[in-house]
């Protein structure tokens, strides 16, 4: 049942070329012993994003290094309240 959610949003997506890549998934999935919904996930994770400078990652990349950001940005922020409290004394 969930094989065939994950193959409908894929083929709402896809749409007039959605028949041809639905039979791909079935019949890739079945040589290769892999369910339509791995086989998308992979795609999902391989597609890029092209950054600011150009330059292009994977979508996985592009989730870690958000998260990265993002920690770098907390950790500032304690360096920051903790240089404020230190100039205090």
């Amino acid at each position: 049942m969930m094989e065939m959610l994950v193959i409908n949003k894929i083929a709402l997506k896809l749409g007039p070329f959605a028949i041809h890549w639905y039979a791909i998934l079935i019949v890739t999935g079945s040589v290769i012993g892999v369910s339509p919904a791995a086989i998308h996930n992979w795609v999902k994770g391989a597609k890029s994003v092209e950054l600011e400078d150009g330059t292009e990652v994977t979508s996985k990349e592009f989730k870690q290094l958000q998260k990265e950001n993002q920690r770098l940005k907390e950790e500032l922020e304690i360096l920051k309240a903790a240089a404020v409290s230190l100039g205090k004394h």
